[in-house]
């Protein structure tokens, strides 16, 4: 019975382990003579070389899997790291921009208290002076009239240094007043836009065409300032070295982006030579108030084509 019930097993081993094909030649092995126990070796070899593949195929799995475990766990822990130090990062550079506008805020009330104190000592110690000085020439030309040394030259020189005084009366109450700034508080950017150009014509008797958009109400008093300033600066250039009478102002709003252009239509100049020109100082000055707080300044000139001058604020959400 041993032998026969060897040969059922290898027959049933080697369907299961070999195939039908394999099945067949390990059948005829296990059932010739003396073959039995040559056969059941066969099977338990099979069976032995299965399990160890099925050993193998696992542990190579459990390893790729302990392999891609450590890998995704180090990128994790890394991703992680890298997201709280730029996470800090941001928060460090939300409050240096924070401290930035503040400074630039506090920069800005600086120069206006100065300038306010300027044009005051202004109006109260040469626009006075000179005050004072024109009427004691009024009051010398009466005197002097009635003399007989008096001659048409002399007069016309006394004039002359009269009307000089005058013009340095006028314009130093001018430099006063620009230097004073209005009240911008509670103004729209609308107002405090017309306010600038018409404080300007008023001064100078200058036309100054105005197309303004729609425009947001909220705005900063430093970016309020700031606009007021350089509209009245750049129509001041135009007025004195451009030799124009007319002058545009335009503001709108474009993609998300405040845009006010001052041009006018003077003889204009070389852009490379701004080094050089008087108004280098000025324009700098215009410059480096309207980046510090966040904006864009664009100047454009060429000789014949006049000049425009545009400022570019980035409104928030």
């Amino acid at each position: 019975m041993r032998p026969r019930y060897y040969q059922e097993l290898a027959v049933h081993a080697a369907t299961d382990s070999i195939g039908v094909g394999k099945h067949r030649i390990l059948l005829t092995l296990a059932t010739g003579t003396g073959k039995t126990f040559i056969a059941f070796q066969i099977v338990h070899k099979l069976f032995q070389a299965r399990w160890r593949g099925w050993i193998v195929v696992a542990g190579v799995t459990m390893a790729m899997y302990l392999i891609l475990f450590g890998i995704v766990s180090g990128g994790s822990r890394t991703i992680i790291s890298q997201a709280d130090s730029l996470e800090r990062r941001v928060r460090e550079l939300s409050l240096l921009g924070r401290r930035l506008e503040q400074a630039s805020q506090r920069s800005v009330d600086i120069s206006e208290r100065v300038l306010r104190r300027i044009g005051s000592d202004l109006h109260d110690g040469p626009a006075q002076q000179l005050a004072i000085a024109l009427l004691r020439m009024d009051a010398l030309g009466e005197a002097v009239a009635n003399d007989a040394c008096y001659r048409e030259e002399d007069h016309a020189n006394f004039l002359r240094i009269k009307d000089a005084l005058g013009d340095a009366l006028k314009e130093t109450r001018h430099i006063s007043a620009g230097l004073a700034l209005p009240e911008l508080e509670g103004l729209s950017i609308r107002q405090v836009l017309i306010k600038a150009a018409e404080a300007h014509m008023r001064r100078t008797g200058m036309s100054v065409d105005m197309n303004i958009g729609k425009l947001p109400i909220d705005v900063k008093q430093s970016i309020k300032i700031c606009l007021y300033r350089v509209v009245q600066e750049t129509l001041n250039n135009s007025f004195q070295h451009a030799g124009t009478k007319n002058a545009s102002l335009r503001a709108d709003v474009t993609n998300r982006t405040l845009v006010v252009s001052c041009f006018d239509n003077g003889p204009g100049f070389v852009l490379s030579q701004i080094a050089t020109n008087s108004d280098g100082l000025g324009l700098s000055g215009l410059r480096e108030r309207i980046e510090s707080l966040g904006g864009h300044f664009k100047l454009d000139s060429a000789p014949g084509k006049g000049t425009a001058i545009t400022v570019m604020f980035s409104l928030p959400s």
